[in-house]
């Protein structure tokens, strides 16, 4: 005759699939529940780093652009293009007087025939080219397609940022064949800087010479 004890049933009872598969499944589901509190607190901490990782470039372009609008003196680097209010002749003003900075600080680089790079010098048209492209402002490489731009206006009321223009060095020629940025303001005597054939990239008054073949003031800006 069998006898089966309650405790013979229980061990009988362990070892069926029904109980291991319930034994078993309340574990899983206990370390589930852990398993699903640290991926919350995870999921939790990678949002914020990754919403603070947002915000960042957002600072970085505002700071950029901040720096893109202050007088841009520095070589090498990129320069934007700011292009004035046509109707505010403060802004004109401003962005001529940071034409004059940067065109003020290539002073010294040689004179090269057709040359528009500070690398290897300037001519007097190339100088012009590369300074005013450096704002985005596009003026062909010739002073006499230069001297074609913008309008005239006089000595009296010129300011920095205009550009002033001459004929060149062959006394038989009435053409425009030189042309510089004007440096001085309003009221002063015109001052300018240019490219000259023997000294490179300097500044000068129109005196001697240059007053003898000065044809006039255009303003681009």
């Amino acid at each position: 005759m069998l006898v089966v004890t309650m405790s013979t049933t229980k061990r009988i009872y362990m070892l069926s699939p029904a109980w291991t598969i319930l034994h078993y499944g309340k574990k899983i589901m206990r370390y589930k529940f852990v398993y699903f509190v640290v991926f919350i607190v995870l999921l939790v901490h990678v949002s914020d780093s990754f919403s603070a990782r947002l915000e960042k470039p957002e600072v970085r372009t505002e700071t950029a652009r901040m720096e893109a609008m202050e007088p841009m003196d520095k070589m090498g680097a990129d320069k934007a293009s700011v292009v004035a209010d046509p109707d505010n002749e403060l802004e004109k003003s401003i962005l001529g007087a940071d034409i004059v900075t940067f065109a003020m600080s290539l002073k010294g680089k040689p004179y090269t025939w057709a040359g528009v790079k500070p690398s290897t010098g300037f001519d007097c048209s190339g100088f012009i080219y590369f300074v005013y492209g450096e704002y985005g402002i596009s003026l062909p490489h010739s002073s006499r397609a230069q001297y074609k731009e913008g309008t005239e206006i006089s000595e009296s009321e010129a300011r920095k940022g205009d550009l002033v223009f001459f004929r060149g060095t062959n006394p038989k020629s009435k053409a425009v064949g030189h042309v510089g940025i004007v440096t001085s303001e309003p009221g002063e005597p015109v001052r300018f800087v240019h490219s000259s054939t023997g000294r490179g990239v300097v500044e000068d008054g129109i005196v001697r010479s240059y007053r003898r073949r000065y044809i006039g003031i255009k303003r681009i800006l």
